[in-house]
């Protein structure tokens, strides 16, 4: 493990974040290759970070400008140090026993793989599935998590994991990902940007981690996909695959009762993404 280091993202997850920081640790991490990336804007929880915190963790402490600024601030401090790969973590993962060495075994054994993953269980190592990589719908090509078992397979292709649990070739990952999304759709993003650069984007069944997850704001989730699409999609995709979510979460709303505040997010974030095509400076 001495090559692998770690950056896990934190946003008001205290002491929680703690568990992940010690998973890490006794996974065989060491704790001057771990930067903790605060971005909760609490001097006071800052405070109790660094008290709490193995001396030897690094603790940064940044605006909140979303999980890919965080994410980008913490990889390249680790290659500042020369190590080789990096794991991601956000503040509530907890892994299995031996699923950091998988993983970096896998970035050792394929040369082409630049972002590998574990099966990540929701709620607990125990509990159900919830995401063994990503991939797309056929038509509006809209992001799905794979939810079945992979039963023995060593490792399998996806175009993209979920950003809660990522380990990095630090080789492959210039630019990182993109600072414009704030939430949402960024490790998607740069998943398929390395997969069209000819790295390989891999979900390693022997690795285990769970995580916890509150959904996503309708707007972001809108505003962020129209974003994605304007790049990398066709005709069809920019301009109907937002407008079909919503149309769904609209029907979805309806059935359960909900109101449609989260609806009109959705169609202003859609709008503002629509406006700017695929000049995301302008957001």
């Amino acid at each position: 493990m001495r090559e692998v280091g770690a950056v896990v993202v934190h946003h008001r997850h205290f002491p929680d974040v703690l568990d992940t920081v010690g998973d890490i640790l006794e996974s065989g991490v060491l704790p001057e290759h771990l930067v903790l990336v605060d971005n909760s804007e609490d001097a006071g929880l800052a405070s109790d970070l660094r008290r709490l915190l193995p001396s030897a963790v690094r603790l940064v402490t940044v605006p909140n400008r979303g999980y890919g600024a965080a994410v980008n601030t913490g990889t390249r401090l680790l290659m500042d140090l020369g190590l080789r790969y990096a794991l991601v973590a956000t503040h509530e993962v907890r892994f299995a026993d031996g699923a950091l060495d998988r993983l970096s075994r896998t970035l050792v054994e394929r040369p082409r793989a630049a972002a590998v993953g574990p099966i990540l269980r929701q709620g607990a190592l125990d509990g159900p599935l919830w995401s063994a990589g990503g991939g797309f719908t056929r038509i509006l090509g809209l992001p799905r998590h794979y939810r079945q078992s992979l039963g023995g397979a060593h490792v399998v292709a996806r175009d993209w994991l979920d950003g809660a649990a990522v380990m990095y070739r630090l080789d492959a990952y210039g630019a990182g990902m993109s600072e414009a999304f704030f939430m949402y759709v960024e490790e998607l993003e740069f998943h398929v940007r390395l997969r069209a650069g000819g790295w390989e984007v891999l979900s390693v069944p022997g690795a285990v981690a769970s995580q916890t997850t509150n959904g996503t704001p309708a707007y972001y989730q809108a505003r962020n996909l129209q974003m994605f699409y304007s790049r990398w999609a066709g005709w069809l995709r920019r301009t109907f695959s937002v407008p079909a979510l919503i149309v769904r979460n609209v029907l979805s709303n309806l059935l359960r009762g909900n109101g449609i505040g989260p609806v009109r997010d959705a169609i202003r974030g859609w709008r503002e993404a629509r406006s700017t095509g695929s000049d995301w400076s302008a957001l």
